[in-house]
């Protein structure tokens, strides 16, 4: 019975070591954001918009960059979401993201990136 209450603990605690914790854009994208070149936005309805200006790139950037990101519990794949996001380094796809999934996790939609999305869209 020992052992097997071991187990549990020890297989919960490596469960809860895989889930992502909650960061800030910047920390989960790892990288220098000040190298970021062009982003494309994506709505739900598939419309792209692409951002090459510097100024603009770097306003989004600096918007989003201390959004703070709470891992979802559901980790299932869902469907569907208000914008898509990818940054690019010159030619190189640095990140594809969502509104509520980032790196095949998947987090509680934060209305804030959804409003720094549709400012960056308006522009």
């Amino acid at each position: 019975m020992k052992k097997i209450l071991i187990s549990a603990i020890l297989l919960a605690g490596i469960a809860a070591g895989c889930m992502p914790q909650t960061e800030t854009f910047s920390e989960i994208y790892g990288k220098n954001l000040n190298k970021v070149t062009e982003i494309h936005l994506t709505n739900g309805n598939g419309e792209t918009k692409t951002i090459k200006e510097k100024s603009k790139v770097k306003e989004f950037l600096a918007n989003l960059k201390n959004v703070k990101f709470i891992p979802d519990e559901n980790q299932d794949k869902g469907a569907g979401y208000t914008y898509s996001i990818k940054l690019f380094e010159g030619k190189t796809e640095t990140l594809f993201f969502s509104t509520n999934r980032i790196k095949d996790y998947n987090y509680h939609s934060n209305p804030e990136v959804s409003s720094i999305a549709d400012e960056a869209w308006a522009k």
